[in-house]
């Protein structure tokens, strides 16, 4: 923990670069941003001529009330004749400054007195105005909530960002080609038409204005789908398209469009919702959930808002179903514009925009850590002679070093925390994300060389050595660890690749799912992210999903008897020693309350004739059961390093209960273990073989050091040494693993000529 606190970045005049250029763009294209934004709030403003604003699907529910002009009713002679007397001399002022300054030019003094003629009358009706009128009368105000009261609106709408509400609307955003729609209850969504009309639910917040469905419908009919039988709540369609063909002849009165569609789709009956969709769904939400549905779209939904004619489905967020999307121009939406889930239909400025938005929003939201950095810059004579003496050495430029404001222990695992170099990602490919290439911009003085590696799959290996350790003691001897440590990504056969396969989702989807099922995680995760990769699964897919991967990984739950079961067991011929499943125990309470000696035991709950919860049946269901024992234990300790955890979690004050956490806890801890037996290991071979360099950052499973240009080689091999040792750990793990001290009487021989090798080569 003392080496991790002296984190050193070296950095140069690049670094001063990178801020002022960064900067100095993001200024550009906020700007640029704002004009545009402004733009199309002004090209939207011009469709309250002629009412067009009622004929589009995004701009129809804005507040489009305007507020009058208030103008006296009458005026008194005493501010009459002040004001006449103003109005009157002022051009006389003005007059003779513009003789002082064009020198008695006559025909200007002619067209200047011919102008005031002209507009005298217009001058004297300000009497007629009150001192504070009315903020922006004429515009929609909408419009006005857009623009800076303290300059009265005359630079237009500057207040408008891409997180106001309206944005989206004003660049007509379509998500999976439908208009998107915001919600007071449900958040962001969009509105897919083709629902026949009832009034069983209307908006009370709705506008006056009715919902353009005609328009709707021509601009997003319903998609072409292959044959299928149209069940009761399910609207095909074909069944639309018929009600299309016949809206021509329709007027866009609310009343016209209901009348139309129930005599058309009279027979239908609805049905309420089965109690297992009831359970799905969440109590805030259950109110405006619906049961017929469109057969053409899949989606989070849908729902009644009180539209007439459409359903309402909604955006998916990161935090899962039960939360409602806020903005769909955040960061957490990039991935679907770039794919084109996410467009904008207003204009090609609209498209700008949300190009614009894409390029700046990495800087805009690190932008405050970044310039916050604490810098040291040295002078030439601070500077070592390895600095020196280099050939690249260029004495005018600047070296210094970014102290990382490191927190050694800053989390329940005792991982370290920082906010910025410790949650940076990598450079993005598109090279369009301004100021995404922080990380290149530590560079080393001349003289050294960044030397470091990162832990392949280091939860994993940890994680499956639990596994195999509590199953027989070898190294993959589960079918988790065997795939662990044979698995190719090339063939297929690696952990990554079976569960994406399993439920038919990309390989660095499987990652996530299966790093946060290690890690603690159950299927309620899983069923969030697989709705987030695939926006357009089903709740109900995405359980089955995620619960036939859980089957297949994790296994299914049985129980181990204590002696109270056992007794019950061995009562009725079952095995004690046997695990149970609880559809067993349920059987054996049963046939218990038929035999009046075993009445007390058949009483009994689950919880009072198991020992604990266990696995079966799955490839990860003994390293699960392994994880969960040490979570259980009366002291929760790391295996390796026996580091315990904080006794807030520990079971005899939260018993049962958070055991998600303290799961997690045991891989991350361990993980950590690894890494500081790595620091020490290091830190040791440095120091003996004379290798000069410094601890440079650690981040997650990754170590940097900067190390001399001679001795760069040199830290390398010490590197897979400080590895080699740290793996030997295992042996903690399991001592009936006679194998074990063979490698290691074997490894050690290896190790030893490793060592000969390293101090040759200094």
């Amino acid at each position: 923990m003392l080496e991790m606190s002296t984190a050193y970045l070296p950095v140069n005049r690049n670094w001063q670069r990178y801020l002022q250029d960064s900067e100095d763009t993001y200024r550009d294209l906020e700007n640029e941003l704002t004009q545009s934004l402004k733009r199309e709030a002004d090209r939207a403003c011009f469709m309250m001529k002629y009412n067009a604003f009622a004929d589009d699907p995004w701009l129809w529910d804005l507040d489009w009330s305007t507020k009058p002009l208030k103008v006296k009713k009458t005026v008194s002679k005493k501010k009459k004749v002040a004001t006449n007397f103003i109005v009157r001399d002022a051009p006389d002022i003005v007059s003779g400054a513009k003789e002082n300054y064009i020198e008695d030019e006559d025909a200007d003094h002619a067209e200047f007195q011919q102008l005031k003629g002209k507009f005298e009358e217009l001058f004297s009706t300000k009497d007629q105005l009150f001192k504070r009128n009315s903020f922006l009368p004429g515009y929609p105000n909408w419009y006005g909530l857009l623009c800076n009261r303290l300059k009265d609106g005359l630079v237009g709408p500057s207040e408008v960002t891409t997180s106001a509400q309206v944005v989206p609307k004003l660049l007509k955003l379509t998500w999976d080609e439908y208009p998107l729609y915001h919600s007071r209850e449900l958040g962001w969504g969009y509105l897919v038409p083709g629902r026949p009309l009832n009034f069983g639910r209307l908006d009370e917040h709705q506008c006056e204005t009715p919902f353009p469905l005609t328009a709707a419908f021509s601009l997003f009919p319903p998609r072409a789908t292959n044959p299928i039988r149209t069940t009761q709540g399910i609207i095909s369609a074909e069944e639309a398209m018929l009600q299309l063909n016949q809206m021509s002849n329709l007027t866009a009165d609310s009343a016209d469009l209901a009348n139309h569609w129930q005599a058309t789709r009279g027979s239908l009956n609805k049905q309420n919702h089965t109690e297992h969709a009831l359970e799905q769904l969440q109590k805030k939400h259950i109110h405006f959930q619906t049961s017929d549905r469109p057969a053409w779209h899949l989606g989070i939904g849908p729902y009644d808002v009180g539209v007439p004619g459409c359903w309402f489905f909604r955006l998916p967020h990161k935090s899962g179903v039960d939360n409602n999307v806020g903005n769909p121009l955040a960061k957490d939406y990039l991935n679907k514009i770039e794919d084109g889930t996410l467009k904008a239909t207003s204009s090609s400025i609209a498209e700008h925009v949300l190009k614009l938005n894409r390029n700046i929003i990495y800087w805009r939201n690190a932008r405050d850590r970044i310039l916050s950095q604490m810098v040291v810059w040295l002078r030439q004579s601070q500077l070592p002679r390895t600095v020196t003496k280099s050939e690249s050495f260029d004495p005018s430029n600047q070296y210094g070093a970014i102290l990382p404001q490191v927190i050694t222990s800053g989390t329940l695992t005792r991982r370290a925390v920082e906010s910025t170099w410790m949650t940076a990602s990598n450079a993005y490919k598109a090279l369009d994300r301004l100021g995404s290439e922080l990380k290149a911009m530590i560079q080393c003085p001349p003289g050294f060389s960044f030397v470091g590696a990162d832990v392949d799959s280091q939860e994993l290996w940890i994680a499956s050595i639990i596994g195999d350790s509590h199953f027989a003691g070898l190294a993959g001897s589960t079918a988790f660890g065997w795939m662990t440590l044979q698995g190719k990504k090339s063939d297929g056969t690696d952990m990554h690749s079976r569960t994406a396969s399993a439920v038919e989702i990309t390989r660095d989807q499987a990652k996530i799912l299966n790093y946060g099922r290690i890690y603690g995680a159950g299927e309620r995760f899983a069923r969030t992210l697989l709705m987030q990769f695939n926006h357009r699964l089903t709740e109900q897919e995405a359980t089955e999903k995620a619960r036939k991967m859980y089957s297949i990984n994790k296994g299914n739950s049985v129980f181990k008897l204590n002696h109270r079961g056992r007794e019950l067991a061995s009562a009725l011929g079952h095995l004690p020693e046997d695990l149970v499943t609880q559809e067993q125990i349920n059987n054996m309470r049963k046939s218990a309350r038929k035999d009046f000696s075993l009445m007390h035991l058949a009483k009994l709950p689950t919880e009072d004739l198991v020992e604990r919860r266990m696995w079966a049946g799955g490839t990860e269901s003994h390293m699960f059961n392994k994880l969960e024992e040490i979570a259980q234990s009366e002291f929760p300790k790391t295996p390796v390093l026996h580091c315990r955890i904080s006794r807030a979690l520990e079971p005899r004050n939260v018993g049962k209960e958070f055991m998600t956490s303290r799961v997690n806890w045991v891989v991350q801890s361990s993980a950590v273990d690894y890494l500081h037996l790595m620091l020490v290991a290091m830190r040791y071979l440095c120091d003996t073989f004379k290798i000069e360099g410094r601890f440079c950052i650690s981040i997650h499973d990754e170590v940097r050091y900067l190390i001399k240009e001679e001795d760069k080689f040199r830290a390398a091999l010490a590197l897979q040494i400080a590895n080699l040792w740290t793996r030997f750990t295992t042996i903690l793990l399991n001592s009936e693993d006679h194998l074990t001290p063979i490698l290691v009487m074997a490894s050690i021989i290896y190790i030893t000529q490793l060592c000969t090798m390293l101090q040759n080569m200094g």
